[in-house]
């Protein structure tokens, strides 16, 4: 099939996603500025512990405005690893993506 006929209309899914950290806002805005379908907006393993509650800002501040081609990878709540701050932080990055997009916010 021709590329065209994928990704023409609105319903098309997207085949390129581009995973950004979100402590990296320069880097938002390029990929943003890119030819990516998608910009995934990672506030799980791409931000150091210490830089969360500040993606997490940036996010908020991303997304008060619609942003048709940015999703948001949190944390999984359920996980349980070695690091107890998984959960705590997966809880506030969760909220402060759905606060700011209720529809973008997911787990890959």
């Amino acid at each position: 099939m021709p590329a065209a006929e994928v990704s023409s209309g609105p319903a098309a899914a997207p085949l390129t996603w581009l995973y950004v950290p979100a402590d990296r806002p320069d880097r938002i805005g390029k990929a943003l500025g890119g030819e990516a379908d998608m910009v995934i907006v990672d506030l799980e393993d791409a931000v150091a512990p210490e830089n969360k509650g500040v993606a997490r800002a940036g996010v908020v501040a991303l997304l008060a405005t619609p942003q048709p081609r940015v999703e948001v990878r949190v944390n999984d709540v359920a996980r349980r690893t070695a690091r107890p701050t998984c959960t705590r932080s997966g809880r506030c990055c969760t909220a402060a993506a759905a606060c700011a997009s209720p529809g973008g916010v997911g787990r890959r």
